[in-house]
């Protein structure tokens, strides 16, 4: 097979169920975890080749105790057997229910 005959791009199919399968492995490594999704798989606006963006919201506790990148490094090796770009964003509670930018 030549250079040129290869896919220039992949799909990555990503549906309902599929999510609830990684929103509960996400939960069984992380008690309390709530997972959700954003980015444009969320928006609707994805490209054949978009990752799956994912905001991880852990317990305040949790984090105290933990690593933010080396659980988040870990979650994604968890999830490689699914063989998608998945885009970890792990935050607690208090990040997450902080201030929004631009409010008032």
């Amino acid at each position: 097979m030549t250079a040129s005959a290869r896919p220039s791009s992949y799909h990555y199919a990503v549906d309902e169920p599929l999510l609830r399968t990684i929103a509960s492995e996400i939960q069984a490594a992380i008690p309390g975890a709530e997972v959700r999704l954003f980015g444009s798989r969320a928006r609707g606006t994805e490209r054949p080749d978009s990752d799956l963006d994912l905001l991880v919201t852990v317990p305040d506790e949790w984090l105290a105790t933990h690593s933010r990148f080396e659980e988040t490094d870990a979650l994604g090796w968890k999830l490689a057997h699914h063989r998608l770009p998945i885009g970890l964003l792990l935050n607690s509670a208090s990040e997450v229910g902080g201030p929004r930018h631009g409010a008032s």
